[in-house]
């Protein structure tokens, strides 16, 4: 579908109009959010849909690279500090 999608965006431009069943478009829409695709959907309800999941999109991006950099942080710090002799039993 992916493939597709970037084919149609070459082909035509920016502008798309899919067609198929409900399901199709969902998916449709979903995999240009993904993968942040420069599209504009012909069809209103597909565009608007687009529109609204896109800032979503970024969120989550944006939180996914915040606990990244925590985790990164994390492993630096265990890293880096020394570690306690254990004590003999």
């Amino acid at each position: 579908m992916l493939a597709g999608l970037l084919l149609a965006r070459q082909k035509f431009g920016p502008g798309i109009d899919p067609l198929g069943s409900e399901d199709f478009l969902e998916r449709t829409v979903m995999l240009s959010v993904e993968h942040r695709l420069d599209v504009r959907f012909r069809d209103a309800a597909l565009e608007a849909r687009w529109l609204n999941l896109m800032p979503l999109q970024a969120q989550q991006e944006e939180l996914l690279r915040a606990e990244q950099k925590a985790r990164s942080v994390q492993l630096q710090r265990m890293v880096s500090e020394p570690q306690q002799p254990q004590p003999k039993p």
